[in-house]
């Protein structure tokens, strides 16, 4: 009895709904670069926190700015594009807990990014935005969608 009372719990247990930890959905590639007036191939060469660190609290979003080189334009004027930046969460070092959004992105000087623009002159790089790290986008792929246009 006592095992089929565990089995019963275990049961119920899986069927509640939990919160799930990303905020976004994903949007089809195809749709993102026809809604872009801006699609080019960026490299990160400096990357820089917007604003001084003495001044973030634990949990506080901050933003970093990350200067970059084109290298290969697909859509639209590049130059229209001032600024690629990433946001985060400050943890504080001194805490025991460490908070972290599910969509958040670090880039690094070196790493290529797809940036598409709708328009912006500041795009964000995040796993929910249109404008994504290089790896594991197939340029072939993006090349054949805005030549289909």
């Amino acid at each position: 009895m006592r095992a089929a009372n565990r089995l019963l719990l275990a049961i119920a247990a899986t069927c509640f709904s939990l919160p799930a930890s990303a905020i976004c959905l994903a949007v089809p590639l195809e749709d993102e670069l026809k809604a872009a007036k801006t699609v080019f191939l960026a490299t990160i060469t400096e990357s820089k926190l917007a604003g001084p660190v003495s001044g973030l609290k634990d949990e506080d979003g901050y933003r970093i700015d990350h200067a970059f080189v084109v290298r290969k334009s697909f859509k639209g004027d590049p130059a229209s594009v001032k600024r690629v930046y990433t946001t985060s969460l400050y943890n504080d070092p001194v805490r025991n807990t460490a908070v972290h959004m599910a969509e958040q992105i670090h880039l690094f000087p070196g790493e290529s990014v797809l940036v598409i623009s709708a328009g912006e002159d500041a795009v964000q790089v995040s796993l929910c935005g249109p404008a994504k790290r290089r790896d594991g986008v197939d340029l072939d792929r993006v090349r054949a969608l805005l030549s289909t246009k």
